[in-house]
């Protein structure tokens, strides 16, 4: 780390990559994930010279979007244009009134319960909880890709679902269950467009494979993932606690006095730690 002298003339903390890494190291965060994530970076400088910091991220991220934590976040789950863009696309712009629209609704009277903005389809039925369970909320997302033709497919066999991991539920005693989002727009906008809750982590890689399997043998493509494995803790989402992390990190770059600049290029350099497996 050392002082240098800008085209200005205000002097500037210069860190290496090394110095950069170490810092993430001291925070815990030094995993390599799949790949790194779309974040907007312009919205993320002006978050960091602002100091707009997330206090209470049990709130809905739409309070705190403009935090340096929601800027993560959004960046994460895929909220923006581009999901208008893909709810046009998929309901040939007929909105609420296309035939895609209706088969996403029609999908959704068969799940479970509505779940906060979600549908859920409970493998075992409402309420059922297995002795095997030893963690709450594990979860592998999927992202499907969002074509017409390959949404129309998924929508039609999704509550196959069901009957394909409840053979292997029941022979396990463990729960599972799947979520989607409740609206074909929030589908349209969001990463996590299927979501698989279990409660046992030995049976983490069978349930990665089953699902994944389902997916294969019905024709249904998925796109790269930044990360596909997680854990919800209490109120917040695994999203969340990610979100949480980077911003924890950003918080340390400023109070140690470095340059709102020279942090954005220090967490590209190492946003791609910030979003390992994490499981309590």
């Amino acid at each position: 780390m050392k002082l240098v002298k800008s085209a200005s003339g205000k002097n500037k903390i210069k860190m290496s990559h090394a110095e950069w890494t170490d810092l993430g190291k001291k925070a815990g965060w030094m995993k390599v994930a799949q790949q790194t994530i779309s974040i907007d970076y312009n919205r993320l400088l002006q978050a960091i010279e602002n100091k707009s910091f997330c206090t209470d991220p049990t709130q809905h991220p739409s309070a705190w979007s403009d935090t340096i934590a929601g800027v993560v976040y959004s960046g994460m789950t895929g909220n923006g244009q581009e999901g208008v863009s893909i709810y046009n696309q998929l309901t040939n712009n007929q909105g609420n009134k296309s035939a895609m629209s209706q088969l996403y609704n029609s999908t959704v009277s068969t799940a479970t319960k509505d779940d906060g903005g979600w549908a859920q389809w409970d493998v075992m039925g409402k309420g059922w909880k297995g002795p095997k369970d030893t963690r709450e909320n594990l979860n592998f997302y999927f992202t499907i890709e969002k074509t017409p033709e390959n949404v129309q497919k998924f929508l039609k066999r999704l509550p196959n679902l069901v009957q394909h991991l409840r053979t292997y539920s029941t022979q396990n005693q463990s729960r599972l269950s799947f979520k989607i989002p409740i609206t074909i727009g929030a589908f349209a906008g969001h990463n996590d467009t299927l979501k698989v809750y279990f409660n046992n982590l030995e049976i983490k890689d069978t349930v990665n494979q089953l699902v994944t399997n389902w997916l294969s043998s019905n024709g249904i493509s998925t796109s790269t993932r930044t990360h596909n494995f997680g854990q919800d803790v209490g109120k917040e989402s695994y999203g969340v606690r990610i979100a949480m992390r980077a911003q924890s990190w950003v918080q340390q770059a400023v109070q140690q006095g470095h340059e709102p600049q020279l942090i954005l290029e220090g967490f590209k350099n190492l946003e791609s730690n910030f979003f390992k497996d994490a499981v309590q």
